[in-house]
């Protein structure tokens, strides 16, 4: 019995030790290809994020301390206690990882579906899709400037009259069957105020600004644009935009100040970013 005792004592040590070798050589790799991910993703107009490297080994890590205790409750008897117990820690660890991946992909499948919409700014996950330029953004509830607009909106503070708005990354690029670019939008606190669409399509990424597919005079009160994604013509020096594999949407409020002078307040409202 005692030399049973030893052994059983001296195999986890061993356990252990190999468990700790596997998981450590794995972290470091899962590290190293999310960087380089990560570092691929700036030649694709995208920010490094470190919360997503740091996204990608926390699931590395759940997944294989979930492993190595299943792997360790059939790897030589247990008792009963032991093993329900571990088990049902190693189901949980899983759920851990698996519970989210799976909420994001139907999230993902769900706004595929309902396709052509772009943003509506009444998604959790909206935070993926765009970012500022030379703005501050902030999602509200529509009570201002009107009731013209429908449940959540975007409002930006344009910081630069010239160049301020929005960029998208859509999810779906395939544009190749929709006539127009559709949005809902009200400027407030300048004249003269202009919405303006560029377009930049993923076979010529040195062309963040490809083609501008139109400009509209825009008020305070809320009106839809449609701008034309047919029939754009050719830019001198640019090449042809390819409706197929659109990447990059730049949507800029051009103003300037109003006749008091406050150009600080310039706000740009936008909603129901659709194609048609």
């Amino acid at each position: 019995m005692h030399c049973m005792s030893s052994d059983s004592r001296s195999s986890l040590p061993s356990y252990l030790k190999r468990a700790t070798k596997a998981v450590l050589t794995t972290l470091v790799l899962v590290a190293a290809l999310g960087t380089l991910a990560e570092l691929a993703q700036i030649q694709t107009d995208k920010d490094f994020s470190l919360t997503d490297l740091y996204r990608d080994i926390a699931g590395a890590a759940l997944y294989l301390c979930a492993r190595i205790l299943w792997q360790w409750t059939i790897s030589k008897r247990r008792a009963p206690a032991v093993h329900f117990s571990a088990r049902l820690v190693s189901i949980a660890l899983g759920a851990l990882l698996f519970v989210p991946l799976g909420y994001w992909l139907s999230v993902t499948a769900q706004i595929t579906a309902n396709y052509p919409s772009i943003l509506d700014f009444d998604g959790r996950w909206d935070s993926y899709l765009f970012r500022p330029v030379n703005s501050d953004v902030s999602l509200i509830v529509a009570d201002q400037p009107g009731d013209d607009f429908d449940g959540t909106i975007a409002e930006l503070l344009l910081l630069n009259r010239d160049w301020s708005g929005l960029k998208i990354n859509p999810m779906v690029s395939d544009w190749s069957s929709f006539q127009f670019l559709t949005m809902r939008a009200a400027i407030v606190g300048a004249y003269e105020s202009k919405v303006l669409v560029y377009l930049s399509d993923g076979g010529h990424p040195g062309y963040s600004t490809q083609h501008r597919i139109g400009a509209y005079d825009v008020g305070q009160q809320p009106i839809d644009l449609r701008f034309p994604l047919r029939d754009m013509g050719e830019v001198p020096g640019r090449p042809n935009l390819d409706p197929s594999n659109i990447m990059v949407v730049y949507i800029i409020g051009r103003t300037k100040p109003d006749s008091t002078g406050m150009s600080e307040g310039t706000r740009l409202f936008l909603d129901n970013i659709r194609l048609e």
